[in-house]
């Protein structure tokens, strides 16, 4: 067992703890920049929203920007209904949709999600 005494020796405080993680996570040349590079904001398979109101699968990373992925949108919003499926490249100049924020697919309850992004 443990006691109290042992836990306040310890040196490093939880503020302390949660810098050193944040200069670490900002810091360029770390294994967590390296990991969110490769992997994107927004990976592969994410569901999100678009500014457009409509909800969309990430199906390949953006390559100039993390912010702006190749998207497949699928269902509008505003209807609440599916729409025709459509490819988009939110870096493209003549875009002018954005990702608003990543959607949680199991309040949509959407039936075969991945499909989207394998096609």
């Amino acid at each position: 067992m443990t006691s109290n005494q042992e836990l306040n020796k310890f040196p490093f405080s939880s503020i302390s703890c949660r810098t050193n993680v944040l200069i670490f996570a900002l810091s360029r040349h770390n294994p967590f920049h390296a990991f969110v590079k490769a992997v994107g904001i927004y990976p592969v398979g994410s569901l999100v929203r678009l500014s457009s109101q409509r909800l969309a699968v990430v199906v390949e990373p953006g390559m100039e920007s993390l912010l702006t992925p190749k998207v497949r949108v699928f269902f509008s919003l505003r209807s609440r209904e599916p729409i025709p499926m459509q490819t988009i490249d939110l870096a493209a100049t003549s875009c002018k949709d954005s990702i608003t924020g990543p959607e949680d697919p199991t309040l949509w309850n959407f039936k075969n999600l991945d499909d989207l992004w394998m096609e």
